[in-house]
């Protein structure tokens, strides 16, 4: 048997609230695979979460984006199923200070051709198609969510917030970039802030 060498043993460093700019340069970041930061519990979550991009390294991630994991999965299966149309148009509402409804909205900026607008209201996603509209809600405290489509019953879903340790561990499970979050942050530049 071989033993473990240092740099065989994959580091990952969590800033469980104020990030470096620059995670991948700071001292423990740069012995760091994953860097690991949390939006929600910083001073300004909105700030926060925009400031990831500008100094964005492959290996950087926000918790935020494990928080809506289930909401992504659920709306992805929402719109695989007939009548296979394009989104024409989306709205993310809910509190002003959940950074993960900013990174949700650049995640469907980063997906579909059209607006995609960002509100402060009642937590949900809309997502507009020519001949329906997908809607999943959820109320802030709740854990279970209704997802209503035009000229269909609505259907409950368990859909609870996650805690930071269930994020941490989805995080924990993948050590590669993720693309897809790249791809989120960028997004964010779309989105209509109203």
């Amino acid at each position: 048997m071989i033993p473990f060498l240092l740099p065989d043993i994959p580091v990952v460093v969590w800033w469980p609230d104020i990030a470096p700019a620059v995670p991948a340069q700071d001292p423990l970041g740069k012995l760091a695979i994953r860097r690991i930061m949390d939006a929600t519990n910083g001073v300004d979550p909105l700030s926060a979460i925009k400031s990831r991009l500008p100094g964005y390294t492959a290996g950087d991630t926000d918790l935020a984006w494990s928080r809506i994991t289930y909401w992504r999965a659920l709306l992805t299966s929402a719109v695989d199923q007939p009548p296979h149309e394009p989104i024409e148009s989306a709205l993310v509402s809910g509190l002003k200070t959940e950074p993960a409804l900013d990174i949700l909205a650049g995640w469907l900026a980063s997906r579909i051709d059209g607006p995609v607008r960002r509100a402060v209201g009642k937590l949900q996603v809309e997502l507009v198609r020519k001949s329906e509209t997908i809607v999943l809600s959820r109320p802030q405290e709740g854990t279970t969510a209704t997802l209503s489509r035009t000229a269909r019953p609505d259907a409950r879903l368990p859909l609870a917030r996650r805690v930071t340790g269930e994020c941490l561990a989805e995080d924990l499970r993948r050590l590669d970039p993720d693309e897809i979050y790249f791809a989120a942050l960028e997004g964010i530049k779309k989105v209509q802030y109203v």
